[in-house]
């Protein structure tokens, strides 16, 4: 017989708390027009995208460890998020509606963390419709989804590109922590991230900016 002692720990968690670290000082930094602030906030506010698209995907490959199902694949929708709906409907409970505003948030965020991993060359380019490539932001239907879902830096911010705006570190912490809440709510458990609540909630400016850019 084989004896011994296992320690888990659950990385899923420190992606939340990295995400809101990120989100705090995006918050409090002050961009001068310098290139080192500039480059201080798209530090901070691509790395709270990042780590909560993490948290998000952590938390699906953690609660499913033993699940060696293929990975179900439908068209534009992120692994992770099928994998946590396929969680509920084992658990014999109702799946989370592709059309509910939780899941369209968590989406959105990982479709933007996934372009800022995997950027494609052509992703930022802006100018006349003929010059710029096929993949970029300013003519996809991303950009659209973005704007609706935060508030973009100011026009006269011409270093960090306008979505790396602080609104959006902190939208991209509160919308993976509302999907996974969600989530847990649907299988009738605490969720895990439940006792880091104090560290990990960030908080929003007015959302009334938000309806003015969009």
């Amino acid at each position: 017989m084989i004896s011994g002692i296992l320690l888990r720990r659950y990385f899923s968690l420190t992606h939340a708390q990295m995400a809101a670290f990120n989100a705090r000082a995006a918050s409090v930094l002050n961009l001068d027009g310098s290139e080192l602030s500039s480059i201080a906030m798209s530090a901070h506010v691509s790395g709270s995208v990042i780590s909560a698209g993490a948290f998000i995907e952590a938390t699906a490959n953690e609660i499913a460890e033993s699940d060696s199902r293929p990975r179900r694949n439908v068209a534009g929708m992120p692994s992770s998020l099928l994998r946590l709906n396929e969680i509920i409907e084992d658990a014999g409970a109702v799946p989370i509606e592709h059309s509910d505003s939780r899941w369209l948030a968590a989406r959105t965020l990982i479709d933007l963390r996934n372009r800022l991993i995997h950027y494609q060359h052509d992703w930022l380019d802006s100018g006349t419709e003929n010059m710029v490539g096929p993949g970029n932001l300013y003519s996809s239907e991303l950009l659209e989804r973005l704007k609706a879902s935060f508030e973009f830096l100011p026009t006269s911010e011409h270093r960090t590109p306008r979505f790396l705006s602080p609104d959006c570190a902190a939208w991209a912490t509160t919308s993976a922590i509302e999907f996974l809440d969600e989530f847990y709510r649907r299988l009738g458990k605490t969720p895990n991230h439940d006792h880091l609540r104090n560290s990990i909630t960030v908080e929003r400016p007015l959302a009334a900016a938000i309806e003015k850019q969009v």
